[in-house]
């Protein structure tokens, strides 16, 4: 159970230094029917390539980074034979000279043109 896992995750920070604050992105597939479950504890959404067509980003799902106390709602969305998913650090985003909305586009068009 994702939320479980995330609420897991969530307790660790009293223990692990340095972890409060920090952002994490956890999807689960069930790749016989392609339904996926994902939360984006204050990190970038997943991106879907898929199998024709240009990359889109999933909608996030608000659950704010771990130790805040933000909680962890998920989302859900299906992946369709063929498929792939992303999951990617924000430090991708993160480049001089670029904005984080410049480099996000750039990232659905590299994966596209590469997919």
């Amino acid at each position: 159970d994702l939320t479980g896992a995330m609420a897991a995750l969530d307790r660790s920070t009293e223990r692990i230094r340095g972890a409060r604050s920090a952002t994490v992105g956890a999807a689960v597939l069930d790749p016989r029917g392609g339904a996926l479950e994902y939360c984006t504890a204050g990190h970038p959404p997943p991106l879907v390539v898929p199998a024709a067509g240009e990359a889109r980003y999933l909608p996030p799902t608000g659950a704010g980074p771990l130790g805040t106390g933000a909680g962890f709602p998920t989302a859900t969305a299906t992946l369709d034979v063929g498929d792939g998913l992303l999951l990617y650090t924000d430090g991708i985003l993160e480049r001089p000279g670029r904005t984080p909305a410049e480099s996000t586009v750039e990232l659905a068009q590299v994966v596209t043109a590469v997919g």
